[in-house]
């Protein structure tokens, strides 16, 4: 798995979409909390985050904050505008973006199955498809998966169900994730 990147999420626009069990995934919260902030800084800030810009195409989106002297100058800013955040490193097998530092403190929340670019889709399939219901009593406290087994079983039993047109909103890149949270400054942690 390759340390991805970090997601900044405010923890005062958390999400309501799943109504079965608890969730704090990586859909669970709006990431980028200075997206929207009219000052010159985080709109600065925003777009570093946002875009890389490259010779061939002049703006590519990016989904994780990937250099750590940016991740540092957006949760000190997160911090001075009193932002209550939390910061997750998502680990998995996409090769598109990579955490160019050391990994920091963290905790494992566990592993989730999720589209990337970022999208709720999966998550809100296994909240409503009642053939996913056997695994609500399986997840942690966080809505997640604990182990690699666990998801790998799930990931076989989400791409049948996709293939059959029983899931699913359209073509995705799916990825399984180890979910992180950092434990920092920002999160007060």
């Amino acid at each position: 798995m390759y340390p991805n990147g970090m997601l900044v999420q405010a923890l005062n626009e958390k999400t309501s979409f799943i109504k079965h069990f608890p969730y704090y995934g990586i859909n669970a919260y709006h990431s980028f909390p200075l997206i929207g902030r009219t000052d010159e800084e985080s709109r600065k800030l925003t777009d570093l985050q946002l875009f890389i810009k490259t010779e061939n195409e002049p703006r590519i989106v990016n989904e994780f904050i990937t250099d750590p002297g940016l991740f540092r100058r957006y949760t000190d800013k997160c911090v001075e505008l009193q932002i209550a955040c939390r910061v997750l490193l998502i680990e998995s097998d996409y090769a598109g973006e990579k955490w160019e530092g050391s990994l920091p403190n963290r905790k494992v929340l566990g592993y989730e199955y999720c589209p990337i670019p970022i999208d709720e889709q999966i998550i809100t399939d296994m909240d409503w498809y009642r053939g996913f219901a056997k695994y609500w009593p399986k997840l942690n406290p966080y809505g997640l998966f604990d182990t690699y087994e666990e998801i790998a079983r799930f990931v076989v039993e989400y791409n049948r169900a996709f293939t059959a047109h029983e899931v699913g909103d359209g073509p995705m890149d799916a990825y399984i994730c180890r979910v992180s949270q950092v434990l920092s400054k920002a999160t007060g942690e």
